[in-house]
């Protein structure tokens, strides 16, 4: 089977990144409605009293401003991502198992899926190692350093046609219309074999 071209899996992504990032605001939105908790605005407002604050006054102000904000920032930080991993797992995981094998809604549209190295069906074991372990810890991680694993992944994609999470679950996203070329070449290569032992039948016969 043929491997998807760069073009096909940034297109699937970007898809993907659409309906996940919906899909996020979506659910953080509920949940902040829910839970009452926001990501909060750091207040100005006490600027307007500077003048009238002396130097301690000042600072223990500031100090609480700060804690406030930052145990607040803290809590949303963790809700949301909870709330990412949780999508990660259902919408690259466990879609793919249960709707189409190895497709999400962007590889689906764009007629690409994820298979292992033998060309087979990836278990659930596969798609957590390559998502949750490949495509979300280590590139969060790794975002660190900037857009380096934007970058890198896009030089081993357009060099060998993987991944750095491919890499990692030993997996590859191939062109799912070159499975359907093989096939029809299969059948058409035996059609001909089977004309050819008719053939020789009737000669024989003859």
């Amino acid at each position: 089977m043929k491997n998807a071209t760069a073009g096909q899996r940034i297109l699937a992504f970007i898809i993907d990144f659409v309906i996940l990032a919906l899909v996020f605001m979506l659910i953080v939105t509920i949940l902040q409605n829910i839970t009452g908790i926001k990501t909060p605005e750091f207040p100005s407002s006490y600027m307007d009293d500077l003048a009238e604050m002396t130097q301690d006054e000042f600072t223990q102000k500031y100090s609480e401003i700060l804690t406030d904000y930052y145990a607040e920032s803290a809590v949303m930080l963790i809700i949301e991502m909870i709330t990412m991993l949780v999508l990660i797992v259902a919408y690259y995981i466990v879609l793919p198992l249960s709707w189409k094998k190895g497709q999400t809604v962007g590889r689906f549209l764009l007629k690409i899926k994820v298979v292992n190295l033998n060309d087979e069906d990836v278990t659930a074991g596969t798609l957590l190692l390559r998502e949750v372990v490949g495509g979300f810890l280590i590139n969060t991680l790794l975002m660190c350093c900037c857009c380096i694993p934007g970058i890198a992944n896009l030089i081993m994609l357009c060099t060998s046609g993987k991944t750095i999470h491919d890499s990692i679950a030993s997996t590859r996203i191939v062109d799912i219309n070159s499975v359907v070329e093989v096939v029809e070449e299969t059948v058409t290569n035996s059609e001909f074999d089977a004309e050819i032992i008719d053939a020789n039948k009737n000669d024989f016969n003859d």
